[in-house]
């Protein structure tokens, strides 16, 4: 039954050396180029996380979350209210990513059965790799997410932080090979608009991005 399947396929497709095949309508299809790279095109594309486990974060200074037992004998970094306590963390973006706009959100559950408002922000700079034009870190941005807590003592709840555009053209394009994010995250708690008054714990940080390839066809060209 396989090989049936095999052969119909190569007889509807026409399959031939050196041939490109596309698989799927005319503006939403998978695509196999002459050469086998594969692609993925208008609603073939798929959505993938790149992750970062809060506890294998770089923590510096004064003002951080503390590692404090979360449940039994697992611990995980609380972000404490009334304070600004942050964590710092980096990305490369992956080769397969199709230089769309990216989401960033915070993983995270609540220290009791409290009700209020928890305010996380990322600042973050983000600079695409050239290997011939090498570019400057940009300004920092930030971008905060306000997570609501009512009664949801060690529930998994997720953040997001919207949508982050990446630049495009020679300036500082960030649409190609392994860019780079500089992430500082926090929990704004000094915020009058943190209203929660306990601990948040940050369990993992994530941006979910699209792919429109298997990976990238040179080294550090898309």
């Amino acid at each position: 039954m396989k090989k049936l399947i095999l052969l119909c396929l190569i007889s509807s497709f026409g399959i031939m050396a050196n041939a490109q095949v596309e698989i799927g309508t005319a503006t939403n299809f998978t695509e196999i180029e002459g050469d086998g790279t594969i692609g993925f095109n208008g609603a073939a594309t798929v959505w993938d996380d790149y992750v970062v486990p809060l506890a294998s974060v770089k923590l510096k200074g004064t003002d951080l979350a503390k590692w404090e037992t979360f449940i039994g004998n697992i611990n995980q970094y609380n972000f404490e209210e009334n304070k600004l306590e942050v964590a710092g963390l980096s990305i490369q973006m992956p080769h397969s990513w199709n230089g769309t706009a990216i989401h960033p959100h915070i993983h995270w559950s609540p220290e009791d059965d409290g009700a209020g408002d928890v305010i996380w922000a990322i600042e973050y700079t983000w600079v695409n790799y050239n290997s011939e034009t090498q570019y400057v870190f940009p300004a920092a941005e930030t971008l905060t997410a306000t997570a609501s807590v009512n009664g949801d003592s060690h529930k998994y709840l997720i953040a997001s932080f919207g949508p982050i555009t990446p630049l495009t053209g020679s300036e500082n394009p960030q649409d190609n090979v392994s860019s780079i994010l500089l992430i500082r995250l926090y929990r704004n708690g000094t915020s009058n608009d943190d209203t929660y008054a306990k601990g948040a714990f940050a369990l993992s940080f994530d941006i979910h991005y699209e792919k429109n390839t298997v990976g990238s066809r040179q080294e550090y060209i898309k």
